[in-house]
């Protein structure tokens, strides 16, 4: 009679217990079609990159000099051709880079470091057009805030900042 009684305590316990789990939050995911506020935001971000682009054509029409359009909106103009070493994804370089907003012209950074090619971690601008480059060769890149500092920007970098970059490959640190 005792164990009986033990049973159905358990039974009864464990019947209970699945409805006390804590109910997963919902992703966007999960929905078999998006909300409007969804479709809203993706048509926002189509158009502010519309517009970035168009900044871009401009700013090449306008400059007059022969730039190149990579297949990911980057920019690009060989400044200084050099017979050096092909650059190639995995290779570890040092550069130093000169980053100006492309609408202002004011100066966002000036830095040198070293980076593995292809690593993505540094600017998406640069990293997409590093094997593009040979050891010692000087690149004049334009790109979009979303190939450089994104949506909401960086430090001192406002968001949506287009920017322009002297890229210079200042040597080859690791094959």
């Amino acid at each position: 009679m005792k164990n009986k009684r033990y049973i159905l305590v358990l039974l009864a316990m464990l019947s209970v217990w699945p409805c006390c789990r804590r109910v997963q939050p919902q992703g966007a995911a999960n929905k078999p079609v998006a909300d409007s506020a969804a479709l809203a935001l993706m048509e926002m971000n189509f158009l502010m990159a519309l517009d970035a682009n168009q900044l871009l054509i401009d700013s090449v029409r306008a400059s007059g000099l022969p730039y190149v359009l990579d297949n990911r909106n980057v920019w690009y103009y060989r400044l200084s051709p050099s017979e050096g070493r092909q650059i190639e994804p995995g290779m570890h370089v040092e550069y130093s880079a000169v980053i100006r907003d492309l609408a202002t012209g004011a100066l966002l950074e000036d830095i040198t470091e070293e980076t593995e090619v292809g690593k993505r971690v540094v600017l998406d601008a640069i990293d997409i057009v590093l094997p593009y480059m040979r050891m010692g060769e000087t690149f004049l890149l334009l790109a979009p805030f979303y190939n450089a500092y994104g949506r909401d920007g960086k430090d001192n970098v406002p968001p949506l900042t287009n920017v322009k970059i002297l890229l210079t490959v200042n040597n080859i640190t690791k094959i």
